[in-house]
């Protein structure tokens, strides 16, 4: 048995909570995996880690060992780090989440420069408007927008995206424009479905005024919502960078500008208690400058 090999892997399996999630992020078959594992655990003639019909569990000898096994990979990489050149290529796979707009519009151009610089490295993107179970989904980066539930991730601001009520002339001709939250009321209303089931809240001078609206179209993708409303399905609400030349060229206009649509929050979230590879620190420090450097997020955290 190649003791570092099996090491790695059960570091894998503790983190990914499953035997089928650390097969897929290594790029091994499953019967292997529980082999090293199983190998291992009769070499120290100690049970590392409890299987149930539903789920595995660290014993309390898996989560010393487990703990002790970080520090002899970070030992390691900080070893190899020492010698190894600075040109080295960077290796390895990578998996990353992100919601579709933001991730089409700023970190598939970031990636494809990345991956041009590093062409050794193997990059997976999933692109969604959910919030994925990272570890469960073995994902290494992950994009996240709003606030934050507190599940136990390192999560870092990178920024904040600027967003409007907006509705194309047409709709506004045919319906009127609205001058206070409350014409909204009488409106059609495009809508994100993560929010359908919530108020709209606008922030005026006299503080945040939560307008009850009921959607006529609701979908799970950015820029559906941005085709139905240049279509004149209503007004809703969209993240500005996504319609930058929509509003530049009159397709979009913005309507009751004078209350601001509260800002996206932009953080970028990786596991928790994860070795963490010279690959994945590169394509996170990619991803971040990706979303801070964006003139979006800047003109939006000077407001």
């Amino acid at each position: 048995m190649d003791r570092l090999a099996a090491l790695q892997v059960f570091v894998r399996v503790a983190e990914r909570g499953s035997f089928s999630a650390a097969a897929r992020a290594m790029g091994a078959s499953q019967p292997s995996v529980s082999q090293n594992v199983a190998a291992l655990e009769a070499t120290l003639g100690v049970r590392l880690i409890q299987r149930t019909t539903r789920r595995l569990s660290l014993t309390d000898a898996g989560m010393r060992y487990y703990e002790n096994a970080l520090d002899v990979l970070k030992a390691l990489a900080r070893t190899e780090a020492a010698v190894m050149d600075d040109g080295k290529r960077l290796t390895g796979r990578v998996r990353i989440q992100a919601p579709n707009g933001i991730g089409q519009r700023f970190i598939v151009p970031a990636l494809m420069a990345f991956q041009a610089e590093h062409p050794d490295v193997r990059l997976d993107l999933a692109l969604d408007d959910r919030v994925a179970d990272i570890v469960a989904e073995g994902v290494d980066v992950a994009v996240r927008l709003g606030s934050l539930a507190p599940d136990g991730l390192v999560a870092r601001r990178v920024g904040a995206l600027e967003r409007a009520l907006v509705a194309s002339p047409e709709y506004l001709a045919a319906n009127g424009a609205p001058l206070t939250p409350s014409d909204l009321t009488r409106h059609r209303y495009v809508c994100f479905s993560g929010s359908a089931d919530h108020d709209l809240a606008l922030v005026g001078t006299g503080g945040t005024i939560a307008v009850p609206l009921s959607p006529t179209f609701v979908a799970n993708n950015s820029f559906v919502l941005i085709a139905a409303l240049l279509a004149g399905r209503g007004i809703g609400g969209v993240q500005t960078a996504l319609v930058r030349n929509e509003l530049e060229s009159g397709a979009l206009v913005r309507v009751l500008d004078e209350f601001g649509y509260p800002p996206l929050d932009v953080h970028v979230v990786v596991p928790t208690r994860r070795y963490v590879t010279r690959t994945v620190k590169a394509l996170i420090t990619c991803v971040e400058t990706a979303m801070a450097g964006h003139a979006s997020l800047r003109a939006s955290l000077r407001r």
